[in-house]
C-alpha cells in the first residue's frame, strides 16, 4: 500500500492507518466479526457508509479496525489510530499484540530493515520477519503512524511500488545518554550507512530502542554497562534510574545494538602524544604552539592510537576573534595523519562566547569495522551532536542532530 493509500484512509477515517493481512486470511466475513467481537473492547463490526465491501468496529480507547471484504471473503484488515505521539512501533504494535497475538507482535519487533523509502515528512521502514512482513510509516509532522502486515511474498512488490531502497541488517541506533538518564536520538545506521537525519529519525532510533528494550552505556569505545530503557510517548529515556556510578555529569554514547570494542583500547594520552598533537594543531591554526590553547584532550582507538583534542588560538582584546579547532589524528607521535579537522570562528562579545566549540564526545565500531565518531557542538544558544563516519582514512560528516537549547 502506497503513503497516497494512507493518506485516502485519512480522509475516511480521520486518522492514521495501520493495515494488516486477515487474521485467517479467506475467513467469510461472518466468522471474522465472531473472532472480533471476541476481543474485549471491540464494538460490533458494522458496514461503512461510504466504500462498499469495507466494514469497521470501533475499540474503546480511540482506535477503529476495518474489514475489507471481496468475493464474500475477508481480503484485509486494518488498525486504524488516532493521530497520536510515539512511533509506529510503540503505538501500534500494542493493539496488533491485541488483535493478532503476542507472537506476531514480537516477530514484527524483532524484523530485519530490508528497506527505506520516504515520502515528503513520511519514512517507511520495510521489514521481514519470520511469520510475515511489515511496513513501519511514520509521519511525524502530521503525527501519523501506520504498521502494514502482509503476507512475505507480498513484500518486495511493496518496496517497488513505493520506490524503497534496499537495506540489509538490522538498523543500529545511536543515542546521546543526557545525565537525567533521557536519551538523546543522534544517529541509525542501516547496512553500516547513515540514515540522513531528518525529522524521522528519532521515530526510527525510538522503533529500534523498542526493538531491544535496553542499552549499552559506551564509554572509551567499550560497554560500561547495560540498561533497560523505553519510548514512553515516542521520547526514549532509561527505564531504570540512573546507577550511581555514572551520575558524574557525563555525556555517554548508548546503543541497543552497538556495543564497542572487544578490547580496551588506546585510553591514555601520553606527553608526547600531546606534544605532538599540539604541534599539528598549530600549524591547522596558522601558529606556533606556544600561542595554542588546549581546552580538552582525549585518546581513542582508530585501528591503533589516535587523539582528539579541541585547541584556540585566542585573540586580543575586547571584543576580540578567536580561531577554534576541533581535531582528530591518527598516531601523532609516529606517522601522524590528520583523520577529521573542523575550523570555527568565534567573536568573543561576552563570557558565554567563550564556551562555544567542538568537542570530543566518543567513538563506537560499526558492524562492518568502520569507526563513527560523535562530537559536541557547543553553541551560544544551542547544543548539537555532529556524527562522522570514517570514509577512505578520515572522517566525513554523516549528519548533526540537535542538542537542548541553552
Amino acid at each position: 500500500m502506497t503513503l497516497s493509500r494512507v493518506a485516502v484512509s485519512l480522509a475516511v477515517f480521520f486518522a492514521a492507518s495501520v493495515y494488516a493481512a486477515a487474521g485467517a486470511p479467506g475467513d467469510s466475513l461472518a466468522r471474522e466479526r465472531a473472532r472480533l467481537a471476541a476481543i474485549a473492547g471491540v464494538g460490533p463490526l458494522t458496514a461503512d457508509p461510504v466504500l462498499p465491501g469495507r466494514y469497521v468496529a470501533r475499540g474503546g480507547d480511540g482506535w477503529t479496525i476495518t474489514v475489507d471484504v471481496r468475493g464474500g471473503a475477508v481480503e484485509r484488515e486494518a488498525i486504524t489510530l488516532m493521530p497520536t505521539d510515539g512511533s509506529a512501533l510503540a503505538t501500534a504494535v500494542p493493539i496488533a499484540r491485541r488483535v493478532f497475538g503476542a507472537a506476531l507482535a514480537a516477530d514484527i519487533a524483532g524484523a530485519t530493515i530490508v528497506g527505506i523509502a520516504r515520502d515528503g515528512p513520511a519514512a517507511s521502514e520495510f521489514r521481514r520477519g519470520a511469520r510475515a512482513a511489515y511496513i513501519l510509516t511514520d509521519d511525524t509532522q502530521n503525527r501519523i503512524h501506520a504498521l502494514a502486515i502482509l503476507p512475505l511474498d507480498a513484500l518486495d512488490g511493496e518496496m517497488r511500488v513505493q520506490g524503497a531502497a534496499p537495506q540489509s541488517g538490522r538498523g543500529d541506533a545511536l543515542f546521546v545518554l543526557e545525565p537525567d538518564g533521557s536519551l538523546r536520538p543522534v544517529a541509525l545506521f542501516v547496512g553500516g550507512a547513515a540514515v540522513p537525519f531528518d525529522g524521522n529519525l528519532p521515530i526510527a532510533t525510538t522503533n529500534a530502542l523498542a526493538a531491544e528494550g535496553s542499552v549499552r552505556v559506551l564509554t572509551d569505545g567499550q560497554t560500561i554497562d547495560t540498561l533497560a530503557a523505553r519510548a514512553s510517548s515516542g521520547a526514549p529515556a532509561l527505564a531504570e534510574p540512573l546507577p550511581w556510578r555514572l551520575r558524574d555529569g557525563s555525556l555517554r554514547l548508548a546503543s541497543p545494538t552497538l556495543g564497542g570494542f572487544s578490547e580496551p583500547g588506546h585510553l591514555i594520552v601520553t606527553e608526547r602524544e600531546r606534544e605532538a598533537a599540539v604541534a599539528i594543531a598549530s600549524r591547522l591554526l596558522g601558529t606556533s604552539p606556544a600561542h595554542v590553547t588546549v581546552r580538552s584532550i582525549g585518546a581513542f582507538t582508530d585501528h591503533g592510537s589516535a587523539v582528539a583534542l579541541t585547541a584556540e588560538r585566542r585573540g586580543t582584546g575586547k571584543p576580540h576573534t578567536d580561531d577554534r579547532l576541533f581535531a582528530a589524528i591518527a598516531d601523532p607521535a609516529g606517522s601522524p595523519r590528520v583523520l577529521l579537522a573542523v575550523h570555527q570562528t568565534v567573536r568573543v562579545t561576552e563570557p558565554l562566547l567563550d564556551e562555544v566549540g567542538e568537542y570530543f564526545l566518543g567513538t563506537v565500531p560499526l558492524r562492518n569495522g568502520q569507526l563513527v565518531l560523535v562530537t559536541h557542538a557547543v553553541g551560544y544558544d544551542a547544543d548539537a551532536f555532529p556524527v562522522y563516519v570514517e570514509s577512505g582514512g578520515t572522517f566525513r560528516r554523516a549528519g548533526t542532530a540537535p542538542g537542548l537549547a541553552r
